[in-house]
């Protein structure tokens, strides 16, 4: 899901922001949490992921999460963004990465994230950092 910040005068030229609003992979996973079955967990590389065979599709997770991240699948299983670990297991990156037209989207581990977002304004929630040259723009963006 993209949320569109919309068109606004920002110093005196018009902006317009578009920001992937996707799962946090968060420190604290909320639908981690809330899984009476235990079908949702913390894989090694730190992301979440869900076990479709253990889940029951009780869809308490999806009213978990804070940020709207899961959705209803096939069969009434949630799905979410898994940062396309099998593409990661195979030596990919996740397909949001790899196509994104501005390449905004980009993949870096603990180690070298610090250097891509230098200079910038930041705002990491969970293993997902989102940064931005318009700390205004971004922040209206994530709010709306």
């Amino acid at each position: 899901r993209i949320v569109d910040s919309g068109a606004r005068a920002i110093g005196g030229t018009l902006q317009r922001d578009f920001v992937p609003t996707l799962c946090q992979h968060c420190d604290d996973a909320a639908c981690l949490a809330a899984c009476p079955t235990e079908a949702i967990g913390r894989a090694a590389d730190g992301t979440i992921q869900i076990d479709r065979e253990a889940c029951v599709a009780c869809g308490v997770c999806i009213e978990a999460c804070p940020f709207g991240a899961i959705e209803t699948g096939e069969g009434n299983t949630p799905v979410k963004c898994t940062l396309c670990s099998q593409r990661r297991t195979e030596g990919g990156i996740p397909s949001c990465a790899q196509h994104c037209i501005g390449a905004a989207i980009t993949l870096a581990d603990e180690g070298t994230w610090e250097a891509l977002v230098a200079g910038r304004h930041r705002w990491r929630s969970g293993r997902i950092v989102y940064c931005s040259e318009k700390w205004a723009s971004l922040g209206e963006a994530l709010a709306g």
